[in-house]
């Protein structure tokens, strides 16, 4: 055989190999999950970008308003089916005692990818951060956890989230979503 030929030779080799991988990842369904994993990067970056539009670092002292409680209310409970769901796949995927069958966490990128999305476009519609976000849930957590009351703002910010306690609880993010949601912080949720 000549140069070209066996040159020929082999890209059709690598090609009917490609093809035979690519059957292999459709059929066990590991096509699906690495087309998540790419969507959920792009998804994770349309989050910083949002990040780096609305910047936030609270003042010395600042107290939770309640107009930021209303707004990360309102963007929460636009949100909370598809954190829900993401919750509901942790919950069923994750053995009690942490021993058991490990699932491969790539099937729910998917879910993430479509909370993220959803994420962003109501913390956007509210006027919101990640930062901002994140700073926010903090103070509602130290205001309903009973945690210390060294600050000035503790005891007004109790009053402003036990007046609204219903569409706090009603808007609640379980401890998955929420640990998504507050990963895209610039800086961690403010609790002192």
């Amino acid at each position: 055989m000549r140069k070209k030929e066996k040159a020929a030779l082999g890209c059709v080799g690598v090609l009917a190999l490609l093809g035979v991988g690519v059957i292999v990842l459709a059929l066990t369904g590991w096509g699906a999950i690495l087309k998540n994993v790419v969507v959920l990067g792009g998804k994770a970056t349309a989050m910083t970008e949002l990040a780096k539009r609305t910047p936030f670092s609270p003042e010395a002292g600042a107290c939770l308003t309640s107009g930021q409680l209303e707004a990360f209310v309102a963007a929460s409970r636009l949100v909370k089916p598809a954190a829900d769901r993401i919750d509901a796949w942790e919950s069923a995927n994750t053995p009690a005692d942490g021993a058991g069958k490990r699932v491969f966490k790539g099937q729910a990128a998917g879910l993430v990818a479509d909370f993220i999305q959803e994420l962003a476009a109501a913390m956007e519609r509210e006027g919101l951060g990640p930062t901002e976000f994140a700073w926010i849930g903090g103070r509602i957590e130290r205001a309903t956890s009973g945690g210390p009351q060294a600050d000035s703002c503790a005891a007004a910010e109790r009053a402003l989230v036990e007046a609204r306690a219903g569409m706090v609880r009603a808007a609640a993010l379980g401890a998955h979503a929420r640990r998504i949601a507050f990963g895209f912080a610039r800086t961690a949720p403010a609790t002192r």
